[in-house]
């Protein structure tokens, strides 16, 4: 043992933990020598001297180093800082290390907005994805929340999740701020985890890769090359190809061929050994390894527990953590359910089910508007022009409109993959966008392009505003393949949501299995396949899965407030009330509202907001029921319904949602997708015009003229009817 220190020794010690540590390469050593003292002409010994707790501002240096450190005593506003964290490649199984194949550490980006103030409660932000970053601090986003950071009462913390390209805080995609941990032997430097990219199905190597099994095999393959060619002449190859079963199986294949290469690539190695083989980054980005990641900054900053609000699949990361480490669990948020498995068939039907869900739903509203312009007598009774800009632009019956324009043969095929691939698209667009932003005003413009598509076969006509990728006619394969940069970093994206969900899910099917499952599916669900067209990477996927355990917990404290939306584009109400099954004691609070989570957006009280009108009359009424949960604990009633104070149709009008307050205070509120688009350009809030279909054309007037103006460098002027 080494001799006792004298008292300068403790007093320059104790000093050193009196301020922040700076995140240094080199942090301050915890000392655990005794020390002593002299009293007189005796010398003491003294007990041992214990370093100063950790916290979110004075972090284990070993652990998590910021940036630039906060600074004390208590910051006045909310501040954000970035940092890394220091985290074992593989968490659950050290024996590696005993067999001399140690993977040792890597290092992820976090941020953190705070005060520094004493007592504050960490939560961690996940706004999903598989994709989201340390950009993620939504705590100061909701009107209903961001008191909680201002009075001190949060930390709000964020990750960006294993192989993830993510922009963060700051706006930079890959920030430079060097990793400052050291392995355990204290000189090889810790690495960040890798941004993984893989080949795309459409590039040269791909291409290349599947042509030559074909060719070893002594299959066909100039018959399959022909109709590749025609698809990569599409508008939207990809989804060309998973409109054909044929060219569904080699969609499989070629993204087969990339995902095999991708394990190859050596940025990405980690070593091969006996007892796990090959083993890369890709290995290790599963939602599992998320959960552990998340404890180990809980510890770095000295908290007991952590609240964790997730939302889309963060609502997975927030249950895999509370069923891996519930007693460290304050709070529990699962906002916008995500309906999933870790099977590939089960996960295929219900990611299918949620498009066809939210199509059907929004169709039959559509419909439903129609029948409210039939008179008693049972004949259309449209009083005016203004009356039918109020309706959905293609009731009656949308979904036979499309189904008689797609299928011209009866035959219950597509008979044009080229025509059924742009409709399609455009549909996906307009759901996603829902699903971000709410139905008004996608709902109606939604609506609006299927009527423009049935009657015309384009979007050019009025309320709809879509633009169709460029197609390339001139695309010719074996130029293609002939391509020299064949190794082209641009032929790589990256794959987010399969490779997190490779690791994540059980079960790998053949191509031809996967065809036959795909084939199922468009039977089944003819308007939603397409949001599984994932499973496509994922069930080809070359590594081993580590699934997530089963959700739930038995601590009768672990209490989390689980929020549903009956309209979410991105996945079923079902998958909300499982999840309130999974957790017995938790409650399940449900929105009537189209959208992806709880809309973080301002004005949702406000009848003078555009938001009020985008999000749902009774969104604010459930933002307040969770803001509550985070302050006092207290849950709102189990079943809990906040309105959307009217019918899903008064969206889908061209004139959208027809009434913000009264007629005599706020007049008719015209909303169709191109005029609010533009409008928010200017920071409008509301736009009012009265109910006439002069009113309207004078609009449509504007807006034919707005792009000559706006190259003119002129400022175009506002009809004369229009008060802004």
């Amino acid at each position: 043992m080494p001799p006792p220190l004298k008292l300068l020794t403790l007093v320059v010690a104790a000093s050193a933990f009196s301020r922040i540590p700076n995140p240094t390469p080199n942090p301050e050593p915890h000392i655990s020598e005794v020390g002593s003292a002299v009293v007189g002409t005796k010398e003491t010994t003294l007990s041992p001297l214990k370093p100063a707790p950790n916290s979110l501002c004075s972090p284990d240096p070993d652990l998590l180093a910021w940036d630039t450190g906060p600074e004390l005593p208590q910051i006045d506003v909310p501040q954000t800082y970035k940092g890394w964290l220091k985290v074992p490649i593989l968490h659950d199984q050290p024996s590696l290390k005993e067999l001399g194949i140690p993977l040792g550490y890597t290092a992820v980006r976090v941020a953190v907005m705070t005060k520094c103030a004493k007592g504050a409660k960490p939560i961690l932000t996940h706004c999903g994805g598989p994709a989201s970053g340390n950009e993620c601090l939504i705590v100061d986003h909701f009107e209903s929340t961001k008191h909680l950071l201002g009075n001190g009462m949060y930390d709000n913390l964020a990750i960006t999740q294993r192989g993830i390209e993510k922009s963060d805080v700051s706006h930079d995609t890959d920030d430079d701020s060097p990793v400052p941990f050291k392995q355990d032997d204290g000189k090889t430097p810790v690495k960040r985890f890798p941004a993984i990219a893989c080949y795309r199905f459409s590039s040269v190597y791909a291409i290349r890769a599947v042509k030559s099994a074909y060719e070893f095999a002594g299959l066909n393959w100039a018959s399959i090359a022909a109709k590749l060619e025609k698809a990569m002449q599409s508008s939207y190859p990809a989804t060309y190809m998973q409109m054909d079963k044929e060219l569904v199986q080699l969609y499989a294949e070629l993204v087969q061929a990339a995902s095999i290469e991708c394990r190859q690539h050596p940025d990405y190695q980690l070593g091969t050994n006996l007892v796990r083989g090959q083993m890369v980054y890709q290995d290790f980005m599963g939602t599992v390894d998320l959960a552990h990641d998340l404890d180990i900054l809980r510890r770095a900053i000295g908290a007991e527990k952590l609240s964790i609000w997730g939302v889309s699949y963060g609502t997975e990361v927030g249950a895999s953590y509370a069923s891996i480490y519930p007693a460290r669990v304050d709070k529990l948020i699962l906002d916008g359910n995500v309906a999933i498995s870790s099977e590939i068939y089960a996960a295929a039907e219900l990611w299918a089910l949620s498009y066809e869900e939210t199509w059907n739903g929004l169709s039959a509203a559509c419909t439903a508007d129609f029948f409210t312009m039939v008179g008693p007598t049972g004949s259309v009774n449209i009083v005016s022009d203004a009356d039918r800009l109020d309706q959905c632009a293609a009731a009656p019956y949308p979904s036979q409109k499309l189904t008689a324009k797609l299928d011209k043969d009866g035959d219950a095929k597509l008979d044009d993959l080229v025509e059924a691939s742009v409709i399609f698209n455009m549909i996906m667009g307009m759901l996603e966008h829902m699903g971000a932003h709410g139905v008004d005003p996608i709902g109606s413009m939604l609506f609006a392009c299927v009527q423009s598509y049935f009657q015309t076969g384009g979007f050019e006509s009025e309320g709809c505003s879509w633009e169709v990728n460029t197609a390339d006619p001139s695309f010719n394969l074996e130029r293609h393949l002939s391509n020299s940069a064949i190794w082209n970093v641009t032929s790589r994206v990256h794959q987010d949501v399969a490779l997190v969900r490779a690791v994540d899910m059980k079960g790998r099917l053949s191509p031809s299995g996967l065809s036959n499952l795909w084939s199922q599916l468009i039977d089944k669900h003819p308007f939603g396949f397409l949001r599984a067209a994932n499973i496509l990477l994922i069930g080809t996927a070359a590594n081993l899965p580590r699934p997530v355990p089963p959700y739930g917990s038995a601590l009768d404290t672990l209490a989390p407030l689980i929020i549903g939306q009956f309209g979410d584009p991105a996945t079923t109400y079902t998958a909300a009330q499982v999840m309130q099954q999974n957790f017995k004691n938790g409650v399940l609070l449900s929105w009537q509202g189209y959208k992806h989570g709880l809309p973080m957006m301002s004005g949702l009280s406000d009848m003078a907001s555009t938001n009020f009108h985008s999000a749902g009359y009774g969104a604010a009424e459930c933002t307040d029921k969770m803001a509550k949960y985070l302050e006092t604990g207290e849950l709102p009633a189990n079943g809990d319904v906040c309105p959307i104070n009217g019918p899903a149709a008064g969206a889908l009008g061209k004139g959208g949602q027809s009434n913000a307050g009264s007629a005599d205070e706020h007049g008719k509120v015209l909303t169709t997708a191109t005029l609010l688009a533009t409008l928010l350009l200017f920071d409008e809030s509301l736009l009012e015009a009265s109910a006439t279909a002069a009113a309207y054309r004078a609009c449509a007037a504007f807006f034919a003229a707005f792009p000559a103006a706006v190259a003119a460098d002129a400022s175009p002027a506002f009809p004369a009817n229009i008060t802004y």
